[in-house]
């Protein structure tokens, strides 16, 4: 659709706070009537974009799923390709981000929307999500966002079953800890594009250097309630 490929532009030139409606219509050369025949709302739009990118990248990843490779080369693999894929990433964590936001400003748990979408929809408990849903492509990036740490949570389990992985983490935390450092690496490398290029860093090098960082990551236990130096 051309809205969300629009969106999509206009989220890699801008803050996804200073995306409007207007933007969105000015760009896809439809009227703010068209725009709201389609979508509720501009995190609608958002939240539909999420749900493209998810779905293209969850595809991508079921297709390509390395099952020959050790569990740490699997998830190896993964954060390779997120970086390869790094403008993409710059939108889809902006929208995550957004995600996150709106959930936190409606004060809806994510455990609550989980269990609406996975487990007892429609269940007493799952009322609120309801009440409070506004953007419906919100359920559809979620369900997208679910089956994408699935399969990084299955990397990760395959690590620990061959012996690759040795981090005590449990699994989805360990997911959500990789989803950190990915993040703050493509923000970080988009941000300080200038200053790379003045210090002639190139960010393959960052990439590489990360990469080596995340499976030493994997690969060592968490001191669970200790500080450095202490025994």
């Amino acid at each position: 659709m051309e809205i969300l490929k629009v969106t999509h532009e206009l989220l890699l030139e801008k803050q996804i706070n200073d995306v409007t409606v207007e933007d969105i219509a000015e760009e896809a050369f439809v009227s703010r009537k068209t725009i709201y025949n389609y979508f509720k709302n501009k995190n609608d739009i958002f939240f539909g974009l999420g749900a493209q990118i998810l779905q293209d990248a969850n595809e991508y990843t079921e297709n390509n799923f390395p099952s020959q490779l050790t569990g740490i080369e699997q998830l190896l693999f993964f954060c390779d390709n997120s970086f390869k894929g790094r403008r993409e990433m710059l939108v889809f964590f902006s929208i995550l981000a957004e995600f996150y936001k709106y959930i936190t400003d409606k004060d809806i748990p994510i455990e609550d929307i989980h269990e609406y979408v996975v487990e007892s929809k429609g269940t007493r408990k799952t009322e609120k999500v309801v009440s409070y849903l506004e953007e419906l492509n919100m359920i559809n990036f979620y369900i997208g966002l679910a089956k994408n740490a699935e399969l990084w949570i299955r990397a990760v389990k395959n690590g620990k079953k061959d012996g690759s992985i040795d981090n005590e983490l449990e699994a989805e935390q360990a997911v959500n800890h990789l989803y950190v450092m990915i993040s703050g690496i493509v923000f970080g490398m988009d941000l300080n594009k200038p200053m790379l290029k003045r210090i002639g860093l190139e960010e393959e090098t960052i990439v590489t250097n990360t990469l080596d960082l995340i499976a030493i990551f994997l690969r060592s236990k968490q001191l669970k309630g200790k500080t450095i130096g202490e025994e």
